[in-house]
C-alpha cells in the first residue's frame, strides 16, 4: 500500500501561490521541504521555465508531493489510532463536525504470557505477526543491528507506522520514546509508536505525548493477541 495517500501537513493552496509567484525561484520547492531541488530551481530560473509550469499543473491537479512522499492537499481530516483513544488530525481551516473516539476495547482475559521469556529479536517477529492478524499490511520487520530506533515497518489505511519493540523485565522510560521519535523521521513514517510487554514510566507517557508517539504497553499488546485469537477461532 503506499503511504503517499495520508496527506501532507503542507497546504496545497499556499504551494501554489508560491509556484505561480516564486517557482522560477524554487520557493515551493523549499515549501515542501525538497530543498535540493529548490536549490536547482534557483539556479536554473525553474529548469528553465518547463520544470515550473510543470509543477503547477501537478499542484493544480492533486498530484505533487511533499519531500515524504505524502500529497499535498486542502481541508483534510483523519483519525489516527491512539492506544485506547483517537488522535485527530486536522488540515485546512474548515474543520469537520468533532467525531468522538471509539469506545475502550475491553481487557483482555488473563492468559500465559509466554512473550515475556521472549529474546529481543523473537518478540520482534512475534509482535510483527500480531499486527499482520490485526489489520496491519505490508509488515516488515527491519535489520537487527542499525534500525536506527525502528524494528518494524507496517501500514494500515494508508498510514506509514515505525514500531519499536521492547521486551523487558522493567517499565519503559524515556529512552525508548527518544529513539522512537528519531526512527520516524529516518523511515519517514506518519507515525511512530512503543510496543512493550511492560508499561512505560510517568515520564516516557509526559515524553511522548510531547512528542506525538504511542504508548503501546502490555495491555494493549494482550489485546492484539485476543483479537487474533478470536480471528483465527
Amino acid at each position: 500500500m503506499n503511504y503517499a495517500i495520508y496527506p501532507s501537513n503542507k497546504k496545497k493552496s499556499t504551494a501554489l501561490i508560491l509556484c505561480i509567484f516564486g517557482g522560477y525561484m524554487g520557493l515551493h520547492q523549499f515549501y515542501v521541504g525538497k530543498a535540493g531541488k529548490g536549490v536547482l530551481y534557483l539556479c536554473t530560473a525553474g529548469l528553465c521555465g518547463i520544470g515550473w509550469f510543470v509543477d503547477i499543473f501537478k499542484i493544480l491537479s492533486g498530484t505533487f508531493h511533499d519531500s515524504t512522499g505524502a500529497l499535498l492537499k486542502d481541508d483534510l481530516f483523519l483519525q489516527i489510532p491512539r492506544g485506547n483513544n483517537t488522535i485527530q488530525k486536522f488540515y485546512g481551516e474548515q474543520r469537520p463536525p468533532y467525531i468522538p473516539p471509539e469506545p475502550a476495547p475491553t481487557p483482555a482475559k488473563t492468559f500465559s504470557q509466554d512473550y515475556d521469556s521472549m529474546e529481543g529479536h523473537d518478540f520482534e517477529f512475534f509482535c510483527a505477526e500480531l499486527l499482520k492478524k490485526n489489520g496491519f499490511l505490508d509488515v516488515e520487520v527491519t535489520k537487527g543491528s542499525g534500525d536506527q530506533g525502528i524494528d518494524i515497518i507496517a501500514f494500515k489505511e494508508g498510514i506509514k507506522y515505525g514500531v519499536q519493540c521492547k521486551c523487558y523485565s522493567s517499565d519503559i522510560g524515556n529512552k525508548a520514546v527518544q529513539e522512537a521519535f528519531s526512527g520516524k523521521t529516518f523511515y519517514h513514517c506518519h507515525v511512530a509508536s512503543v510496543l512493550t510487554n511492560r508499561y512505560f514510566t510517568a515520564s516516557a507517557k509526559e515524553l511522548a505525548e510531547s512528542n506525538g508517539i504511542l504508548l503501546w504497553d502490555r495491555d494493549y499488546l494482550n489485546n492484539l493477541l485476543e483479537k487474533s485469537r478470536s480471528s483465527a477461532g
